[in-house]
């Protein structure tokens, strides 16, 4: 029979059977203490966060598997200490923190009692293995790589050392070496040259092999791998000569083209002096 009424002595178990249900009706929510949840979007391992008033979704992004806690998407830490807590890390049962400083907004590495940790690093790996670090004492030291300046004109600042009173520049932006041909105006058999160049000083080696029967010019030269600094004489160096024992100064002019060379005596070298002959020297200037 039905349920009609419940006395004061309850109801005992086993008095009511599947016939007094009746399957086509449904308790009406008004009759219950609470709206009950009501779950959506579940699938296996999501996590459920709870949307509105009795409602509960299973958050696609959000994953636990029982070992592994999967986030699609950023990680929001609102605290007045925020960061990421690793515990365990070491025998002695300590832990660090990876947190950001609440002034500045930078990322931080910190003890568990807030200070910065002394034997700390922070490190960072690509494929697997340690390329580059931050040490506690505040050196960069890169593991397997190149320091790449990745815009023209930027580099090394050394802005924190003492200057002398006509300094103009603290940064070293730009470092190269190669190779360069030396060129003449007249009758050059062969000729090879290498260079390094840090920031505006040039270091140059040459050597020329100069043909027989040369004229009887003025020994100049050209194709320096970088322009020289317009400003005669602003190029000091050495230079030799098979067969040839005079000595030799040499300078760019002031067009900046190329190396003349001189005697000591302030007379040009002619290049009938080296017919036949190599010439070798070294040189550095500034561009």
């Amino acid at each position: 029979m039905g349920l009609t009424q419940v006395n004061s002595g309850g109801i005992e178990d086993g008095s009511i059977v599947n016939a007094d249900i009746k399957s086509d009706s449904a308790i009406a929510l008004s009759k219950l203490a609470s709206t009950p949840a009501v779950l959506t979007g579940s699938t296996n391992n999501t996590i459920t966060t709870v949307t509105a008033a009795n409602a509960i979704q299973g958050e696609a992004n959000l994953t636990f598997d029982g070992s592994e806690l999967t986030v699609t998407g950023d990680i929001h830490v609102s605290d007045a200490s925020p960061g990421i807590k690793f515990t365990d890390t070491d025998a002695s049962g300590g832990f660090g923190m990876v947190g950001v400083n609440n002034t500045s907004g930078s990322l931080v590495l910190r003890s568990d009692d807030g200070n910065a940790l002394s034997s700390s690093f922070m490190g960072f790996e690509v494929d697997g293995g340690e390329k580059a670090r931050i040490t506690s004492g505040g050196n960069v030291k890169i593991n397997d790589g190149d320091l790449l300046i990745g815009t023209s004109g930027h580099g090394i600042d050394f802005g924190a050392t003492s200057d002398a009173s006509g300094a103009t520049s603290e940064k070293l932006d730009d470092y190269e070496e190669g190779t360069w041909t030396p060129a003449m105006q007249y009758n050059v058999a062969s000729s090879t040259g290498i260079y390094t160049k840090i920031g505006r000083v040039v270091h140059i080696g040459f050597n020329v092999n100069v043909s027989s029967n040369s004229t009887n010019q003025a020994m100049v030269i050209t194709g320096l791998p970088f322009t020289a600094l317009n400003s005669n004489g602003n190029l000091t160096g050495s230079v030799s000569a098979t067969n040839l024992g005079s000595a030799f100064i040499f300078f760019t002019n002031n067009s900046a083209d190329g190396i003349h060379l001189r005697t000591y005596s302030n007379a040009d070298v002619m290049m009938s002096d080296f017919s036949g002959k190599w010439l070798y020297g070294t040189a550095t200037y500034m561009t």
